[in-house]
């Protein structure tokens, strides 16, 4: 069997699988939002706006609910912020702790400003599975969309990071994650070469969605 046909069938297995659970209202996923604070600004997300949470969950809360996750059948858990690396403190052992939990795939979702070498590095091998980088657009558009200044040098720096961790393997897959929107169509054809050029595995499109600011 080809590589092709061995990748469609196990994405159709899962897809099946997901379709089963759904009408036995069996939960597969799990998404967690480590932080509602982020370091973009993004004129297609309000999470930004919301009010910081002064008690955020700890790590040995998130471990009881990774325990709770693990015996429920919890197959995918997703990484999520706000800006997941202003937790860097707690984001790495977290994942150590799901892995060991028998949990099998860890996604998580980044804008990049905050990863360095060091922290891709620990991120590859404590476990992640698939990085969600977030790109919106190429050079200063991807800017002007994030709200911030040289986002799109750190993105681009991020992934350099990222696909050197790798260090050849399939795992973790690297897939550019664009929000599609009438701030990017108009140089929306740049974004697939860039991505396959800096090494990406995947490139992922998906429409704007809402986070109530409060």
């Amino acid at each position: 069997m080809t590589r092709t046909a061995v990748k469609a069938y196990s994405y159709l297995r899962r897809l099946v699988k997901r379709e089963i659970n759904y009408h036995l209202a069996r939960p597969t996923d799990l998404l967690l939002f480590l932080t509602y604070r982020c370091t973009s600004r993004c004129k297609t997300c309000v999470m930004w706006q919301r009010k910081a949470i002064p008690d955020e969950l700890t790590l040995s809360e998130y471990k009881k609910l990774i325990d709770t996750a693990s015996e429920n059948g919890i197959e995918n858990v997703e990484l999520f912020g706000g800006d997941a690396l202003l937790r860097k403190e707690i984001l790495i052992p977290l994942v150590t702790y799901i892995k060991k939990s028998g949990i099998p795939r860890i996604y998580l979702a980044t804008n990049c400003n905050l990863l360095d070498e060091d922290t891709a590095n620990s991120l590859v091998e404590a476990g992640i599975d698939v990085f969600f980088v977030s790109l919106d657009a190429i050079g200063e558009l991807h800017d002007r969309v994030r709200g911030v200044p040289g986002t799109f040098d750190r993105v681009k720096r991020g992934m350099e990071y990222l696909i050197k961790a790798k260090k050849g393997r399939q795992c973790p897959k690297v897939i550019v994650n664009t929000t599609v929107s009438s701030l990017n169509i108009d140089e929306f054809e740049k974004i697939v070469p860039f991505a396959l050029e800096m090494g990406a595995d995947e490139v992922a499109f998906e429409y704007v969605g809402e986070f109530h600011p409060r």
